[in-house]
């Protein structure tokens, strides 16, 4: 006598390439992946029935739709918790694609949105140093009325003044009647 006994064996969803993991004996299949085995959707394609793609998740022409169904953000653009693509705010840049967050600019600087390097931060006014790089505060007796790399300008002879980081010529005091100081001058004893 003979007798047949039928063995149900899991199906392969992948686990071993994290495609998805058997849940009752089905696949349960993570986004990217669908059908029985949790096969790859085709490039830009994720979600159930791989019908859900990046273009309707939002890249907002910013970046590009991976095969995951993620969207790879362009430089200048960062991912939100969204999952769209929106542009690095003033003061921050991204200069690689796929970034998930925009880096700040170094201290005294600023740059545009959307900015893809860190040579677009350049030093606030008030502020002088290179392009991308630490910028230092204007001396006492000195201001910067524009933002870049420029030099401080010096207070004008007869003037001085006492503060740091300024961005005003209207910074820079008078010296006492009768009195006279040299070029950048920095406290009311120059004046003589």
């Amino acid at each position: 006598v003979w007798s047949l006994t039928l063995v149900r064996t899991a199906p392969d969803c992948g686990g071993a390439e994290n495609r998805g993991r058997c849940q009752r004996g089905k696949c349960a299949c993570r986004p990217q992946f669908r059908g029985t085995n949790c096969e790859l959707c085709r490039l830009g394609f994720a979600g159930e029935n791989c019908s859900f793609t990046c273009s309707l998740h939002g890249c907002n022409g910013h970046g590009r739709c991976r095969g995951t169904g993620i969207c790879e953000c362009a430089q200048g653009y960062a991912r939100t918790k969204h999952g769209t693509c929106a542009a690095c705010p003033a003061g921050t840049y991204s200069n690689a694609t796929g970034m998930a967050e925009c880096l700040t600019c170094p201290s005294g600087s600023s740059s545009a949105a959307a900015s893809i390097a860190q040579t677009d931060c350049t030093c606030d006014s008030g502020y002088t140093g290179p392009d991308g790089g630490q910028c230092s505060a204007c001396v006492a007796g000195t201001y910067k009325e524009v933002e870049g790399s420029h030099a401080c300008t010096l207070c004008a002879k007869g003037k001085y003044s006492t503060e740091m980081g300024k961005v005003s010529e209207a910074t820079c005091t008078g010296c006492p009647p009768n009195t006279d100081s040299l070029l950048g001058s920095h406290t009311i004893t120059n004046c003589r």
